[in-house]
């Protein structure tokens, strides 16, 4: 699933749910509270992490398993939402950060992922 961000930094691109840490908070503890504040739920089991760097930031990306698509409720930040293949995210115009890494978040979903046809 991909948000698009509403005004401010980066307008219009799309990127996944996410955000900074609030003190004494884990990294999967903000990813969690981060999808809630920004889609309306955390549901899904998470399968992998890998950590990543740009522009002078670092942060992790958690990959989560969902039974079903849901109807995501945005917050303030993201004006639309939508459910995506990995190939078909490679069209649409991506956060800098987001296009960036991609390949890389497409390789991790291939090698831990039975069912590939959502790739």
């Amino acid at each position: 699933m991909l948000l698009k961000r509403g005004k401010g930094d980066h307008e219009g691109k799309w990127c996944i749910p996410g955000g900074g840490l609030k003190k004494g908070e884990s990294p999967f503890e903000a990813a969690k509270r981060e999808s809630i504040e920004e889609c309306g739920t955390a549901e899904g089991s998470k399968f992998a992490q890998i950590k990543e760097e740009g522009d002078g930031h670092s942060w992790t990306t958690f990959f989560f398993r969902i039974k079903d698509a849901f109807d995501c409720k945005l917050s303030r930040e993201h004006t639309d939402y939508a459910w995506v293949k990995f190939s078909d995210a490679k069209r649409m115009d991506l956060h800098p950060s987001m296009k960036k890494n991609l390949s890389r978040h497409l390789s991790v979903a291939k090698s831990l992922l039975k069912f590939k046809d959502w790739i």
